[in-house]
């Protein structure tokens, strides 16, 4: 892990706040700008990076972004629908965005759903069969730049970032009872802008001091549990670090 360098000038250097490795030279957003639409807030979160983790999940980014707005719950939804109209329309009719809009008509799956009671509906809807592993990369980044902005220091190495997207992965069971019991308390609300594309809460574990459950929401329709903790076993598929 790089330790925080001293410039001549008197100011420092902190290591990038995901990898630890190289230095944070660039100001990267926890939560991408992409994420938002015009006019962009101007409280959005920003932690010291290294080029090679800033502008390595880009693509990534805006994957998640795609996957995000093309879901049924965000419909109606106004920041979604204002991305809708106008970055994402645009980012598909870029050349190098067409590969990105057929990557995810590809994945449409039609599947039938069931209402709460059981009851079978007539009609199948289309899902998105999306990527795991690039969803969990952003959400992790997320929950690292956020946990900077949060304690004031970087996430140590021997910690890991558990995330649970309802339909991706297997939920944490070890963790889960504790993150849903904090959700329930509703802590205090942290937004950027208006809220009205992203919002969480947070707080340090009450059982396990050495954990902090997070709760997110993307658009006010897409629930995200995450925790972080000590590591203490080979990471499984729901365990990304």
């Amino acid at each position: 892990m790089l330790a925080n360098q001293r410039l001549p000038n008197g100011g420092i250097v902190e290591p990038c706040v995901y990898c630890g490795d190289r230095e944070g030279t660039e100001d990267d957003h926890a939560v991408g700008r992409l994420f938002f639409p015009k006019p962009k807030p101007e409280d959005l979160i920003t932690v010291p990076a290294c080029d090679a983790c800033n502008r390595g999940i880009s693509k990534d980014e805006e994957y998640v972004r795609a996957v995000l707005l093309t879901l049924m719950d965000t419909e109606n939804m106004p920041a979604a629908e204002r991305l809708r109209g106008r970055e994402l329309r645009r980012s598909f009719e870029r050349e190098e965005g067409k590969g990105l809009a057929n990557l995810i008509l590809s994945s449409v799956e039609w599947v039938n759903v069931h209402t709460p009671s059981g009851t079978a509906l007539p009609d199948k809807v289309p899902i998105i069969g999306a990527d795991v592993d690039r969803m969990y990369r952003v959400l992790i980044k997320i929950v690292k730049g956020l946990y900077y902005h949060w304690k004031g220091e970087r996430l140590p190495d021997d910690y890991e970032v558990l995330v649970y997207l309802a339909g991706l992965g297997e939920p944490f069971q070890d963790v889960l009872p504790q993150a849903i019991r904090f959700v329930a308390k509703h802590e205090v609300l942290h937004k950027i802008g208006d809220g009205s594309s992203f919002v969480y809460w947070v707080r340090e574990g009450d059982e396990l001091p050495d954990q902090s459950y997070w709760f997110m929401s993307f658009y006010r329709a897409v629930p995200i549990l995450a925790a972080t903790r000590r590591k203490k076993h080979p990471p499984r598929s729901c365990v990304v670090t």
